[in-house]
């Protein structure tokens, strides 16, 4: 499946891939049947995710990723796909499901202000939302999510 970004960019989403291997992580999150996100502190409110450190597998960057943008531990997880930005330098994104067990609270949450928990992406302000969480791509996958699970 093909989407376009805000930026014009075309952003290509595979659902038939699910065996990580690419740099960059990105896990729809669930604790308690409500959506677990993080508050970038420059793009607002998303998905946690990010990079793949060097020497690290892509599972151990997504349970590394969650538990510094949140203070989440995983329960459960599940790769559902591979997100991939077409830009001038593409990159792909390993996305997972994850179910949330405990929440660990934070001294410090790296680039991001912490957890934010809601019930639906609806109760989040446009303006409070990262780029990433008005993007047709990601929007797809949590539909796709709910009507999975």
């Amino acid at each position: 499946m093909e989407f376009i970004d805000e930026h014009g960019i075309t952003v290509k989403l595979d659902l038939n891939q699910n065996t990580p291997k690419h740099d960059h992580v990105l896990m729809l999150t669930k604790y308690k049947d409500q959506y677990l996100l993080t508050h970038h502190k420059r793009r607002g409110i998303e998905f946690p995710g990010g990079k793949v450190n060097q020497g690290e597998t892509t599972i151990e960057a997504m349970h590394r990723e969650l538990y510094e943008e949140t203070g989440a531990k995983a329960k459960s997880y599940e790769m559902i796909g591979t997100y991939t930005v077409c830009g001038d330098v593409p990159f792909s994104k390993d996305v997972f499901y994850v179910e949330v067990e405990t929440m660990d609270h934070n001294q410090h949450y790296h680039e991001t202000y912490g957890p934010v928990l809601t019930s639906t992406l609806d109760e989040i302000k446009d303006e409070d939302k990262s780029f990433l969480l008005k993007d047709a791509c990601i929007l797809y996958l949590v539909d796709y999510i709910k009507e999975k699970k």
